[in-house]
């Protein structure tokens, strides 16, 4: 694809930060309003607990920025935060319209968003961009705006940087403003996690403990990037991945949970849904699914890793999705046979070891992974 055919391509500023990587951009308010959505904020059942990050849109407040946005002194000096490739539903999306960076030879960096689709969630700034609906036209054409785009970062942490940057700007609850998605710091029970806070949980221990995964899951990389090291895969891409062995809707999931008071709180009011490890969710086994998946991804290494050439798509984002994508069907019958040890998925994955697959032909992209899964599956006796 060419830079004319990208919806906007422009000049990125790479920064390195403890909760991951984000890109700084300068993009006209037109486009933008073209790329972004809110999460808004709603109130569960027990008045305490909220799901989303947005407050409810004040029109009267727009509509003031918006008369300050037609003055000869309008300026917003300050930066829209986005988190980038997820849809409206919450959904993780890596396809050809995803948001990605780009360096050239000179080392610079640009940020590519190939179409229009609305993939990116205004984690803050929502009244400041929403303003310029009422704006003049031309004035939202020619108004550029700062906007920090963090790329493939987990939906949960959209909320901890929310809570986080209202704490700094005026007193808020704690409790409330982490409950946000379920992502309770300091939850004491687990079996008041909604999936997507169990996922980053195990994303982290992989990221911690002995594995091949060790060191290699960080925030805000697409695929490794600019910032790979010999292996290196968002967490964004763990975290969906997870969430479809236990899950096959988390954002209803997270919504039937959190309409339950906090003391009352129980996954065992989720009914089953059909994905292989959800009776391990249910029961609050979450040691099982980390060992299940810590002990899969153990077999992968040895099986496709280990002797794998330079830069094989397998040890990519496209490669690490399929795989999962694999293990979500190695699983069918789990619930019955609890075939999870390390030994039964080199047996399940031995066809594909001998067949020596090499998967040149895959691309970076969502055909990229069904092929390699493809690939894979035609080798195994399922």
């Amino acid at each position: 694809m060419s830079s004319s055919e990208f919806f906007f391509e422009g000049p990125a500023l790479r920064v390195r930060q403890p909760l991951g990587t984000f890109y700084v951009i300068s993009i006209s308010a037109e486009k933008l309003l073209h790329l972004c959505y809110s999460d808004k904020a709603e109130l569960s059942e027990d008045g305490f607990n909220i799901t989303g990050t947005q407050r409810i849109e004040d029109e009267k407040r727009q509509r003031e920025i918006s008369d300050f946005i037609g003055t000869e002194e309008a300026a917003f000096p300050n930066s829209i935060i986005l988190g980038a490739n997820y849809d409206e539903e919450g959904n993780y999306i890596e396809s050809e319209a995803s948001w990605s960076v780009e360096g050239d030879e000179e080392g610079s960096l640009r940020l590519r968003i190939p179409s229009k689709l609305k993939m990116a969630s205004i984690i803050d700034g929502q009244h400041r961009l929403r303003s310029f609906r009422y704006a003049d036209p031309d004035r939202r054409i020619n108004f550029d705006l700062i906007c920090s785009v963090y790329l493939d970062l987990p939906i949960p942490y959209h909320a901890y940087l929310f809570s986080t940057i209202n704490f700094n700007q005026r007193k808020v609850d704690k409790s409330l403003a982490y409950n946000l998605f379920g992502f309770d710091i300091e939850a004491t029970d687990p079996k008041a996690w909604v999936p997507e806070t169990l996922a980053v949980s195990i994303a982290r221990r992989l990221n911690v403990e002995d594995g091949p995964f060790k060191g290699a899951v960080s925030l805000g990389v697409v695929g490794g990037g600019v910032d790979s090291q010999d292996f290196n895969v968002s967490m964004a891409t763990i975290v969906d991945g997870l969430l479809k062995l236990y899950s096959k809707k988390p954002k209803s999931d997270r919504s039937k949970m959190m309409s339950i008071p906090k003391e009352k709180r129980d996954r065992k009011v989720l009914d089953g849904d059909g994905s292989p490890l959800r009776f391990l969710y249910r029961n609050g086994l979450d040691e099982v699914i980390y060992e299940v998946v810590s002990n899969y991804f153990v077999a992968v290494a040895s099986v496709f890793w280990e002797d794998v050439a330079p830069g094989s798509y397998i040890k990519k984002t496209v490669g690490v999705q399929a795989l999962f994508d694999v293990l979500l069907k190695l699983l069918d019958n789990f619930e019955s046979n609890l075939d999870g040890e390390v030994a039964d998925f080199v047996e399940k994955l031995a066809p594909a070891a001998r067949a020596g697959l090499d998967f040149s032909r895959a691309q970076a992209s969502g055909a990229g992974r069904t092929y390699i899964k493809n690939e894979i599956l035609k080798t195994l006796d399922l």
